[in-house]
């Protein structure tokens, strides 16, 4: 049995947890699923932790920046889940895991619980970014937090999403890094330079990317060191 369950949207993002708690990962105590974004590959990941034994599931990861506030790197710990022409989600089955995440965390490094928007496509355009911000009203955006609570209400399954900002709203997703993004939530190399080569211009973009994620990772690796034991034991 597999009390903890992980779902990210990229490879990397489950790499980062296991660096962060290789023991629980070892000791089968977590158990991380890529869904790289799309809806029906996130719920069949919840539906796979389930089936494995989980008693609770993080959506973990990064996130886009849409408050101009929200520096590169600031965690993301949301009260409220939002996706268009659906009802918010309140994370408030799980308040006990949420307050023993903000004891630990508060302090540490930016933190904010503001709302949350998941979409079905990468909103990687200021333009796309500043619309987001205006008519949701959340300050940072995901492809899978908002499924992944869906399908946990359904199984009765708590359920928390924490997430950091890996590309600030001020900054533009490159195309190059969008075009690149595989089914399986792996970087497509080949992709990338193909996509570099007909628009070069991309490359100062994809180094700030570059500089941005480092940020967010080194954000997640710490929450996730502090974190993850104590839900482990919840």
């Amino acid at each position: 049995m597999t009390p903890l369950g992980l779902v990210t949207g990229l490879a990397l993002e489950s790499r980062i947890a296991e660096r962060a708690a290789p023991e629980l990962f070892r000791n089968k105590q977590i158990s991380a699923v890529s869904a790289a974004g799309q809806t029906r590959a996130v719920r069949e990941a919840v539906a796979q932790l389930a089936e494995g034994g989980a008693e609770a599931i993080v959506s973990f990861g990064f996130a886009g920046g849409l408050d101009p506030d929200l520096p590169a790197g600031t965690l993301l710990l949301p009260k409220t889940l939002r996706s268009a022409g659906r009802d918010d989600i309140l994370v408030d089955e799980t308040a006990e895991m949420a307050e023993g995440a903000v004891g630990l965390l508060i302090g540490a490094t930016p933190l904010s619980r503001a709302p949350l928007l998941t979409v079905e496509a990468p909103v990687a355009t200021l333009e796309d970014k500043r619309a987001a911000h205006k008519s949701f009203a959340a300050v940072a955006v995901d492809m899978e937090s908002y499924w992944v609570a869906e399908s946990c209400r359904q199984r009765g399954i708590g359920f928390l999403a924490l997430r950091a900002v890996s590309d600030p709203a001020g900054r533009a997703l490159p195309p190059s890094a969008v075009l690149a993004m595989g089914a399986g939530g792996n970087l497509q190399v080949g992709k990338l330079l193909g996509g570099l080569l007909s628009r070069p211009g991309d490359l100062p973009g994809l180094v700030r990317l570059g500089l941005d994620s480092r940020k967010a990772s080194a954000a997640l690796g710490r929450a996730a060191a502090l974190l993850l034991p104590l839900l482990c034991r919840r």
